[in-house]
């Protein structure tokens, strides 16, 4: 919300519908409904799946893919499982935007490597001179984290 704030864009991507929630209140209330752009899907390599997330009570935020994927119609009524999309899907919303760089903010506890993979097209055609994101889960699979390199 702090960048958006600043009259900057911000394109946010929330796949947990509780947090999802918080987040579109949060835009309501400080009207930034002009400089957010709210996705509810998890990043992923394919589009149109559905993953199961982990379960984390000591931090409302901390859930991550459980590497299971299924092939729904609907994700019935449980908010763990949710809809997947390739970072490359939301490339028509960022253009429709008139900009062309930015700066990327990455927390999706362990599946960044989703992001790099499923983004080859919105990376060749942005410039995204930053990238920051978390770096511990890396070690679980090195050759993940050497692709994200």
């Amino acid at each position: 919300m702090f960048i958006a704030a600043m009259n900057r864009l911000v394109i946010a991507i929330e796949c947990f519908p509780p947090n999802y929630m918080r987040i579109a209140k949060a835009i309501q209330m400080e009207n930034l409904k002009n400089k957010v752009i709210l996705i509810g899907n998890a990043v992923y390599s394919s589009t149109g799946q559905y993953i199961k997330l982990s379960q984390d009570s000591g931090n409302i935020g901390g859930q991550s893919i459980s590497g299971t994927t299924f092939n729904l119609t609907k994700s019935a009524d449980n908010i763990y499982m949710v809809r997947t999309i390739r970072l490359d899907d939301i490339l028509p919303k960022i253009q429709q935007t008139k900009l062309s760089s930015f700066v990327m903010k990455i927390d999706i506890e362990g599946a960044e490597y989703y992001v790099f993979e499923s983004g080859t097209e919105l990376f060749d055609s942005l410039d995204i001179p930053l990238i920051m994101m978390e770096w511990d889960k890396m070690h679980y699979n090195i050759e993940r984290g050497n692709f994200v390199l």
